[in-house]
This record gives C-alpha cells, sequence and structure tokens, in this order.
C-alpha cells in the first residue's frame, strides 16, 4: 500500500512542460573583399597607429607598404622597406648570410591586430612603449618580449624578429612568407626622437576568416547556417587590368569547404557578370541568392531545416548603386528589395503549406536601403545588412520577446528584430530562440554578437599556401614606388589643402583637432588619374567613372596601393565629342556621379572646356571608358567613333602617373579641378563657299554720282547676278595668358549685269582682300566669370577690282584700289551660341588717299550661330561708326557702315553643308553729297565647307 502512494502521487501531478526546440545560429560577414583584402589598409592597424601619435605626442609615417613578411610568428624587415628579391636572395643563401643575436628580451606590445616595437638601434631603451602601456592608450595590447637579430649578406642587412610562438627552423620557401603592411614612424617622446614600427596583423583576413568560421560552425555544426551578405569575393586583378583576381578561386574554395549556406551578390560577385558568377558558384556549389535580381540565373532564396525550425534565406542586392557599380548586374540590375521579400515569403508559405519559422533577409546594403526595407514591414525577422564600420571591439545585443503582448506587438509590425551590426571587419553571430505555441514555432529571443578575427596564421594550410603564393606574386612585384609623397606639395597650395580638409573623413579627424598632413583623399586621387590620363591620351575632357578608394594614400604611393585604388576592368577610349554632345552630358544628372576633368561645370549652362566657352564647330576630344559608353542613359551623349585604340585604364594610369614621379609639380596641377588651358594651334576654315547670287544695290536718288569715289566695290558694283566663291582662313594660338588670331579672307565674283546698251556683259567683280592679326588678353580678363578679354587688332583691307570714278565730261576712271589700314582696342566677350560680341575704338586711313587723313571711331560686332536639329543659323556681322571731323571729310570716305551676312545651312558630310544666305551692306558717307545712307544685298545659294583642325598641343 505505502509503496503505490508515490505512484498514485506521480500520477496526479500535471505533465512536465517539453523542452524548447533547439536555437538557430546565423553567422554572418560582409563586404570583407575576399581571402586577401587588407579592408583598407586595415583599418585597425591604422586606428591603432593613430592611438601611438597621440600618446607620444605625434607619428609622422615615413614610409607605409608591403614591406614586412611574416611566417611562424617570425618577422623580416628592413630600414624603409624590405623589396620581394632582397627576401629571395636571402631565403636562397639563408647558410651564407651573417645571424647576429643583438637582443635576447626586446619588447614588443601585442594586440590581436597588430605587433609594434621601436627600431632596432642597439642599446636603446624602448620607453616609447613603457609610456604607451601607463597610459593604457593600446586596449587590448600586451607587453612581451622577442628575440632581435639581424642578417648580413653582401653587406645588406635585414632585420629579424621573433615573437614567442616561433617554433622550428627558418622557412626558406619565399611562398610560405606573407606580406604584411607596416608603418615606420617617426615619434617625440619626452623631447627626443624614436622610431617605432607598427606591423599590422591582417585584421578580418579572409584564410583568418574561414579558420573561425570553421572553429563556429563546429562548435554546433546541426544548427548553424553561414551567409556571405556581397562584396565577399575579389573581383579583378591587380597583375592584369580586367582579368580575375588570382586569388578569387582561393575564396570559392574556402567558401566550399565552409559550406557556405547563401551568397548574395554584390557589385564583386557580379563583376564579370550574372551568367559568370552562376557559373562560378556552381562549379563550387556555393548558393548564390539574389532574390530582387529579376531573371537572374540563380535563385533567390532558400529553405533551410535547422532542427525544429524552417528557416527562409532570401538574398538581397542594393538598389542604390552607383553607376559603376551598376555595370556588372547588365539589364538585370537590382530591383525593389521590399517587393522580392514579400514574393520571397508567398513561395517559401506555398512550398512549406505553412509559414517559415524565420525568415532572414541579408545583403549588403546602403543605409537609406535598410531604412526603406525595415519602414515597409514586410515580414523580415532578421535583416543582416548592415556592414559599414561600427568600432573594432566585441558587442553584444540581447533582444527579447519576453511577454504575450511583445509577440503580439510582433505579429502585428512584422519589422525585423535589432541584432548587432558587424561590420567590414568582424563576424557577426546570432542564437535565435523559439518557444512553442498552438500556432507552432515563436521567435522568443535573438542574442546577437560581433567576434574579431585574430591570429597570426591561417589554421587551414593549404589556404595559407595559396594565399601566400598568390600574395607574393601580386604585391611583392609592385611594391616600388610610383608616386612621392605629395603631402608638402597639398599643404603649401591652399587650393589643395581646402579639397584636402572638405573630405568628410578629415573633417572628422578635425573636429577633434587632431593635426593631420596632407594626403591624397579620394577626391584628390581621382581628379589626378583623370587629368593623368586624359593628357596621357591627348584629351581635352576626361569623363570616367568614380574609380575605388578602398586604400588611404598617405607618404610615398607604391604602385601595388595605386593599383588596388584603380581596381577596375574600363578600357579607355578617345572619341571626338560635338559641343552639342558636350553641353548636354554638362546638365545631365549623371554627371554628379562622374569623375569629369577638362570642362568646368561651374555654370552648367554655359560650361567650358579647358577655360574655352563651347564652340558648335569645334570637335572635342573626350576620353572615356567602353563601360560608360555601354551605359543607356550615356551612350547618346558619349557615342562616336574611337580615335585610337582602347587600353586598360588602370595601366594607362600608372604609365602617365609613373611618367612624373620626379616631378611633384605637374602631379600638383593634375590634382587640380581645372589643370588650367593648353597651348594650341587651331586651324579654322571657314565659310568657303561656291554661290550663285543676286546683287543689289539700293542707292538713294543721285546717289551713284555721289558715291561714284567711294573706294568700295559694295558701294559702286552695279546690280548683278554672279557666281562667286569666297572663304576665311583662321590660323589661331591660343595659351593660358594671350590669344593670337590670324585672319585671312578673299572674295572673288564673276558677274552678269546689263552695260549701258542693254547688253549683258560678264566683268569680275572681286571685291576683298583682307589681312588681320588680333591679340586677345585673356590674362586680364575682366566680368564675373573671367570671360571678357581685352583685345587689339591691326587690319588691312584691299580690292582686286578698283572702283570707277565719274568724271565732269562724263568719261569714267579707275580709282585707286582700297589699301585701308585699320587698328582697334577693346573687349570681346563669348558664351556657347554667342561665339563672339566685340565692343571697341578704332583708328583707320585709307593708304590709297593722297593725302593722311585718318579717322577715329567705334566698332561693335557679333557672330552667332545656332544648332537645330537638322540646320544651322548663323549671322556675322559688324558696324562702324567714325566720328565727323576728325580730319578730312571727303566724298572718298565712308562714315558709317554695317556688314551683316546671315545663312541657313543643312549640314550634308564632313563640313560640308548647302544653305541659303542674305549679305547686307549699309553705308552712309562723310561728305555733304553721301550723307543720305545707301545699302546693298545679296543673296543666294552656297555649297559651303566649314571645318575647324586642331593641331598637336605643346
Amino acid at each position: 500500500m505505502w509503496c503505490t502512494l508515490p505512484l498514485l502521487w506521480l500520477l496526479a501531478a500535471p505533465p512536465a512542460p517539453p523542452a524548447p526546440p533547439p536555437p538557430v545560429r546565423l553567422v554572418w560577414f560582409g563586404a570583407t573583399g575576399g581571402v586577401s583584402a587588407h579592408v583598407g589598409r586595415n583599418r585597425a592597424h591604422q586606428a591603432l597607429a593613430d592611438q601611438l601619435g597621440f600618446a607620444v605626442n605625434r607619428l609622422a609615417p615615413r614610409a607605409e607598404g608591403p614591406d614586412v613578411y611574416a611566417a611562424g610568428g617570425r618577422l623580416l624587415f628592413r630600414d624603409g622597406g624590405l623589396p620581394v628579391a632582397t627576401l629571395h636572395r636571402l631565403l636562397a643563401r639563408l647558410p651564407e648570410a651573417t645571424h647576429e643575436r643583438v637582443h635576447g628580451a626586446w619588447p614588443v606590445l601585442v594586440s590581436p591586430f597588430e605587433v609594434v616595437f621601436e627600431a632596432p638601434p642597439e642599446g636603446v631603451r624602448p620607453v616609447a612603449l613603457d609610456l604607451l602601456m601607463a597610459a593604457n592608450r593600446l586596449p587590448g595590447a600586451t607587453r612581451s618580449t622577442a628575440t632581435l637579430a639581424r642578417f648580413i649578406l653582401d653587406g645588406d642587412t635585414v632585420w629579424a624578429l621573433s615573437l614567442p610562438e616561433a617554433t622550428g627552423p627558418w622557412p626558406t620557401d619565399p611562398a610560405a612568407w606573407e606580406v604584411r603592411f607596416a608603418w615606420e614612424g617617426d615619434v617625440q617622446v619626452r623631447g627626443e626622437g624614436r622610431r617605432l614600427f607598427n606591423v599590422g596583423r591582417p585584421l578580418h583576413d579572409g584564410a583568418r576568416r574561414v579558420a573561425a568560421l570553421q572553429a563556429l560552425v563546429a562548435a554546433a555544426p546541426e544548427q548553424t547556417l553561414v551567409v556571405a551578405a556581397g562584396d565577399d569575393l575579389e573581383a579583378f586583378s591587380y597583375l592584369t587590368a580586367g582579368a580575375r583576381d588570382r586569388q578569387r578561386p582561393v575564396t570559392w574554395t574556402a567558401y566550399q569547404r565552409l559550406g557556405l549556406h547563401g551568397l548574395a551578390p554584390g557589385p564583386a560577385e557580379a563583376a564579370f557578370g550574372l551568367a559568370g558568377l552562376a557559373a562560378e558558384s556552381q562549379r563550387h556549389r556555393v548558393p548564390v541568392l539574389g532574390a530582387n535580381l529579376t531573371n537572374a540565373p540563380f535563385p533567390g532564396f532558400a529553405l533551410h531545416a535547422v532542427g525544429e525550425a524552417q528557416v527562409l534565406l532570401i538574398g538581397l542586392s542594393d538598389p542604390a548603386l552607383s553607376r559603376s557599380a551598376r555595370q556588372g548586374f547588365g539589364d538585370t540590375p537590382p530591383g525593389d528589395p521590399a517587393l522580392a521579400v514579400r514574393q520571397a515569403r508567398q513561395a517559401a508559405r506555398k512550398a512549406l503549406g505553412r509559414a517559415p519559422d524565420l525568415v532572414v533577409g541579408f545583403g549588403h546594403l546602403s543605409a537609406a536601403t535598410r531604412t526603406q526595407l525595415v519602414q515597409a514591414g514586410v515580414g523580415l525577422d532578421l535583416l543582416l545588412a548592415d556592414f559599414e564600420d561600427h568600432g573594432l571591439t566585441p558587442d553584444r545585443v540581447l533582444t527579447q520577446l519576453a511577454s504575450e503582448a511583445d509577440r503580439v506587438l510582433r505579429a502585428r509590425d512584422r519589422r525585423p528584430l535589432s541584432v548587432v551590426a558587424a561590420g567590414r571587419t568582424r563576424l557577426g553571430v546570432a542564437e535565435v530562440y523559439f518557444e512553442r505555441s498552438a500556432e507552432g514555432l515563436q521567435i522568443s529571443a535573438v542574442e546577437s554578437r560581433a567576434l574579431p578575427v585574430t591570429g597570426d596564421q591561417p589554421a587551414d594550410p593549404v589556404t595559407a599556401h595559396a594565399v601566400a603564393e598568390v600574395r607574393q606574386a601580386a604585391y611583392g612585384a609592385a611594391e616600388r614606388r610610383l608616386l612621392p609623397n605629395l603631402g608638402p606639395t597639398i599643404d603649401g597650395q591652399p587650393a589643395l589643402r581646402a579639397r584636402f580638409e572638405a573630405d568628410p573623413l578629415v573633417l572628422r579627424s578635425l573636429r577633434s583637432r587632431e593635426a593631420l598632413p596632407g594626403r591624397l583623399t579620394a577626391d584628390l586621387w581621382r581628379t589626378l588619374v583623370a587629368n593623368a590620363v586624359r593628357a596621357d591620351g591627348g584629351a581635352e575632357v576626361a569623363v570616367l567613372p568614380p574609380v575605388p578608394f578602398p586604400w588611404a594614400l598617405a607618404g610615398p604611393v607604391s604602385r601595388l596601393q595605386a593599383a588596388a585604388n584603380l581596381n577596375v576592368p574600363d578600357q579607355l577610349v578617345v572619341v571626338a565629342l560635338s559641343a552639342d554632345q558636350i553641353g548636354k552630358l554638362a546638365r545631365h544628372p549623371a554627371a554628379a556621379e562622374l569623375v569629369i576633368t577638362g570642362l568646368d561645370l561651374s555654370d552648367p549652362l554655359a560650361p567650358k572646356v579647358r577655360g574655352r566657352t563651347l564652340d558648335a564647330r569645334e570637335p572635342y576630344l573626350v576620353i572615356t571608358t567602353d563601360t560608360l559608353r555601354a551605359d543607356p542613359d550615356l551612350a547618346p551623349l558619349l557615342s562616336g567613333e574611337p580615335l585610337a585604340p582602347t587600353e586598360p585604364l588602370r595601366d594607362a594610369a600608372l604609365r602617365a602617373l609613373a611618367a612624373q614621379v620626379d616631378h611633384p609639380d605637374q602631379l600638383a596641377r593634375w590634382m587640380a579641378t581645372d589643370p588650367g588651358e593648353s597651348r594650341r594651334w587651331v586651324f579654322d576654315v571657314r565659310d568657303l563657299s561656291l554661290g550663285i547670287s543676286d546683287y543689289r544695290n539700293a542707292r538713294p536718288a543721285g546717289g551713284e554720282a555721289a558715291y561714284a569715289g567711294v573706294r568700295e566695290t559694295r558701294v559702286t558694283t552695279r546690280d548683278n547676278l554672279a557666281v562667286n566663291v569666297r572663304g576665311d582662313l583662321y590660323g589661331i594660338r591660343q595659351t593660358p595668358s594671350v590669344e593670337w588670331v590670324n585672319h585671312l579672307r578673299a572674295e572673288f565674283a564673276q558677274a552678269r549685269y546689263a552695260d549701258g546698251d542693254g547688253a549683258d556683259a560678264r566683268e569680275e567683280t572681286a571685291d576683298a582682300a583682307l589681312a588681320e592679326t588680333e591679340l586677345r588678353f585673356k590674362a586680364l580678363a575682366l566680368g564675373r566669370a573671367h570671360d571678357i578679354d581685352p583685345y587689339l587688332t591691326v587690319q588691312y583691307a584691299t580690292e582686286f577690282t578698283p572702283t570707277e570714278q565719274v568724271l565732269d565730261d562724263g568719261s569714267l576712271r579707275d580709282n585707286p584700289r582700297k589699301q585701308r589700314v585699320d587698328g582697334s582696342l577693346g573687349l570681346v566677350w563669348r558664351r556657347d551660341w554667342v561665339q563672339l560680341l566685340r565692343l571697341g575704338a578704332v583708328v583707320g586711313q585709307d593708304l590709297a588717299e593722297p593725302d593722311p587723313d585718318p579717322q577715329v571711331g567705334a566698332v561693335a560686332a557679333a557672330q552667332l550661330a545656332v544648332d537645330f536639329p537638322l540646320a544651322r543659323w548663323r549671322l556675322d556681322a559688324e558696324a562702324r561708326y567714325f566720328i565727323p571731323g576728325v580730319g578730312q571729310d571727303t566724298a572718298t570716305e565712308l562714315g558709317a557702315w554695317l556688314k551683316a551676312r546671315t545663312s541657313l545651312d543643312v549640314p550634308l558630310f564632313g563640313g560640308v553643308g548647302l544653305g541659303v544666305f542674305l549679305d547686307l551692306y549699309g553705308y552712309q558717307g562723310t561728305s555733304a553729297s553721301t550723307t543720305e545712307p545707301g545699302a546693298s544685298l545679296v543673296s543666294g545659294l552656297a555649297l559651303r565647307y566649314d571645318r575647324l583642325f586642331k593641331a598637336a598641343r605643346d
């Protein structure tokens, strides 16, 4: 009986609650750049070096670059950098080298991200490290000791530092030595100079990341999903522009070995097209998910059963990509991510017959896209999409749905739960906990954290060896200097310094009152590259995509650094564009996204090319890229037959910059937004025409006799029909300070008119030959836009056919031919369709006059041109007025005249056009007999040739 009581009590007790389902673990990362990437020149390394500067008054980096090599806890380095050739020679002849142990316990500071130590001179006490530790400037750093030694081979000294973990013999295979980035900096400690080395451990380097990921997966393999959120692959090679990076297959292999559950396509993944990405993913059996890429050759989502939970992974690509970043997506650009998430959830519900237990969206998305997606409330439980830099220390976020009210609110809101932002340099880890309910599994809590990736060597030897081998090939040959330290140049020029200080990253430092040396910001670097390739390609304007800027450029710049910041596949193309295309480009919204030099966009309605107003007749040489010419928005503006063989943008930029390594003044000019006008010759064949014309002279009554002595064919010629030839040739020397214009004009006509007997007669009535030279003083330019230039002109005009004078007895005699010399001084202004406006004073005399008889007056002129879709209208007009009473007012002089020629031409081919014209010549004499004004009008049809030729620039 007594034994049955416990049994009855157990039967009467309520059943124990069921155990909660196992949690789902998510591990994610993004914007890492692949196995080989040092993110932003190892941003943790850079931040820690800044702290060094604060701690010991200042840190002035003298050298930065891949000049330290690491293997098995050992470091090899040399003052000023260790060239790869020296490394190879040392390792090949290591037994021959003299090995000297300098110090058995050389102090070092070791953090998860760097090794810091004082420079090797013997007997120097490293007080800088003591100060750093005492001030606690380096959180997480520990004091340790290392063995300092040196190798001497053929008179060359290489320093060796062996950390405590170093064991075994020295590796002699160069591929076993990994390239490291280091700063060699001068510091002031208690008024005494010291030198520090700061050698970075490649933070978040892919091989270490893979090892850390494998450790996380191994802790709970059945509960863990790993996703990469985009920009996680290497794109283009540092060695061959446009080719795949040699380490891209290494990263694919590492992700395959890891068992990646999803990769969201970013610009790096799509760099070689979506079809190429799909082929790579199939070859390596790594799933790519792009839900908002319509018609992409891979799925948008994937369902995974993790324990009892059904997890929906939705890969997303950012629709807010720059114009150049979208190129790889081709005709499948990223669409609305909110719509894609809704469609994926509906498809998953249909496949499962119920809603998934956990919906996860992931991708490398901008802040604006993330905000839009969160506010849309599309039913995401987790959004793993924030990969901005949010610090370098571990972080933790716990989100609980503890009460029924929390779960009701969550069901109604359906916005993503808060998780820690991993950033570029950490791994994100989230544990999602569930509770059972009548409706199924419900999320009860999410605990997330971010983990730094530390460690000296990759845990995976296969990946480690592949990484080291490719690094040697890529980095070793590229470590030589390309550019000098441009910091002093930037600091010494106010315009460059102002642009340097306007950089957002620099502004942030200036607000903290940190003194920054001048360095190449993204704006200065892109301008430098654009002007370098523009000058190298012989172009006047450069229109380039915004080249990437992943690495900060301070101090001397190596070829490796420059190659990393030019890592685009674009091929340069030189084309000739019209002024209309240039004007439309200046007003196009895409201009704000591009890097444009040589074209002044300060006034988009009146853009200038190299300081000169657009001329509708001038072809402009523009250097651009094949990707921009393929852009549907820009194709009409950049169309034209390529004028030179294409060349990779990176190759051309490196060649042009290398040629100026010893000329910082030229590099400074290239960093300017507009490097100024070039010196050049321009030859302009204008209005060379063959025409048929009708001449009418509307003199007042008695005017023929009154004007008979005037030495101007347009005044004395009788009405006629003529076939005429005329043309202008300009030779213009353009410099930044002076423009020298030389002008020749000739007109010739074969006229048919009625003689005194009423019969038709023919006569040559050529009436003009003109030569002039003009100086426009651009260095003295006036006006708000500095586009009003003073000018000085000297002109000589004569006639082929003399006019006839009627004598008192009615007979005729030839007048002397006009031989007029004029000098003019005034101002000229040009803008867009106003090719020239002139206003000035003029002094002139006809040398055919028997006595000196100068005239003084004013001159006004205008040259206008407007292009229509199928025709071009032009007006060339000049008016002169001479003050009466100056000299002798005779019947042979004109006191005022107006020349105006207007035409409407239809372009045919190669500068040839057909059109109609009207040519007006109005005049008034100076004597009492010629005060009545007259006019002549020529109308006709002409076949015209207009072409502007630009000689090579100086």
